[in-house]
């Protein structure tokens, strides 16, 4: 019995070692060759779209939501359009100081991209919507929010996918204009975070936010509030029973 049991442990040791020892091969391949796969990553998503995504500096961190790895990425920032001479002077849509996206390492090794956690920290967002009702995000993605073509219906073979198990801001200063409605907010979030889970039959949706509204313009409201908001609470589903529980 003894020896079984020490058997068993072997197997267990000698398997987690060999998983550490996996991603420690995969961190030592990413930081040999970071400058290679930063451009990559960033070439992909540029061909993706119109917009532009500028990145100072990539950093993965294998350990921190193991056994997912974790990509920090430094000093980032995303345009309407492609940089240029004739676009020198544009504002960003968005610009952080720090990106965290949490990665499933299985999918990783097998060449695709889950992100099941990301964090937004220190910068600021961008939101113009134009004369022509079309706003800057949707210029930057080449889409209409609420429109779907029938080759994106078709297109079911990317890599790329996102399934947020928890989403987080901090210090992130918002910004919001409509040009045709002529309605604008202006705001900080000090901290946001939300999270989803589905555990034993039981969907459950967590939200906590600590913001500042500074200004709002809206209809005939136009006022510099400078008002905290804070909301904790959550709501969870049970499908068997289909009973809500808020709670505030």
């Amino acid at each position: 019995m003894a020896k079984r049991k020490g058997r068993i442990f072997r197997i267990g040791g000698w398997t987690i070692v060999g998983i550490v020892s996996l991603v420690l091969l995969i961190t030592l391949v990413f930081y040999l060759g970071r400058e290679f796969f930063m451009g990559k990553a960033v070439s992909y998503l540029n061909e993706q779209q119109p917009g532009e995504v500028q990145m100072e500096k990539m950093n993965l961190i294998p350990f921190l939501n193991f056994p997912d790895v974790t990509l920090q990425l430094r000093e980032v920032k995303y345009y309407e359009e492609a940089q240029g001479k004739d676009t020198a002077n544009q504002e960003p849509i968005l610009s952080l100081e720090e990106i965290h996206v949490t990665l499933d390492l299985v999918d990783l090794i097998r060449g695709g991209i889950m992100v099941s956690e990301a964090r937004l920290k220190d910068g600021f967002i961008h939101m113009e919507v134009y004369a022509d009702s079309i706003s800057n995000l949707e210029n930057a993605l080449g889409m209409s929010f609420g429109e779907k073509s029938s080759t994106e219906e078709e297109e079911t073979g990317s890599v790329f996918a996102i399934d947020l198990d928890k989403m987080e801001l901090v210090n992130i200063t918002l910004s919001m204009n409509n040009q045709v409605l002529e309605e604008h907010l202006s705001a900080k979030v000090n901290r946001l975070e939300s999270s989803f889970s589905y555990l034993e039959g039981l969907v459950k949706a967590a939200i906590e936010v600590d913001i500042d509204i500074n200004t709002v313009k809206y209809h005939t409201f136009n006022e510099q509030i400078e008002k905290n908001i804070y909301l904790n609470g959550s709501i969870s589903f049970d499908p068997e029973t289909s009973l809500v529980d808020v709670e505030p």
